[in-house]
């Protein structure tokens, strides 16, 4: 059987049972779950040719999803210590998102300005969804941020 028919059958044998196990572990967060869930079977695809398929697959899944899952309170804590600079309003005179864009995000294009925006403000696990709605692979897209990111610092 070939690697790829062997993700699908454990696909199908397990999924349900590592849903189970991420809606739990994330407070029977239902998108949570799914996201992280998804996340373990895309690690599970994407490692497919360094792994022992034949080995016991459903121990390595639930490890997979322990470090997911890690992963996304991290995340997730990350994500709720930052204010988008859109929401916080420092002032009447425009408050820190026009400061922001007018100094600091000046250098940038607006299609520049709206995929850092994007990419920061995206949820858990879309930044794949992100890179196909730029027609980008994860790969160029983690590209482009950094490039955007070395501009916006030498701009200072």
């Amino acid at each position: 059987m070939r690697d790829d028919d062997l993700c699908v059958v454990l696909a199908e044998k397990y999924y349900q049972d590592i849903y189970r196990y991420c809606y739990a572990k994330l407070n029977y967060d239902e998108n949570a779950a799914q996201d992280c869930t998804q996340e373990v079977f895309f690690v599970l695809v994407r490692k497919r040719d360094t792994l022992n398929l034949a080995g016991n697959m459903r121990v390595w899944l639930y490890k997979t999803a322990d470090r997911v899952i890690k992963h996304y309170w991290r995340m997730e804590k990350r994500r709720k210590n930052q204010v988008p600079i859109d929401d916080v309003e420092l002032s009447d005179d425009g408050g820190i998102s026009a400061l922001f864009r007018d100094s600091l995000f000046e250098c940038l294009t607006d299609q520049e300005y709206e995929l850092l925006s994007e990419y920061y403000n995206a949820p858990f696990g879309s930044r794949n969804e992100l890179a196909q709605k730029h027609g980008m692979t994860i790969y160029e897209l983690y590209r482009e941020i950094e490039r955007i990111k070395v501009k916006v610092r030498s701009s200072k």
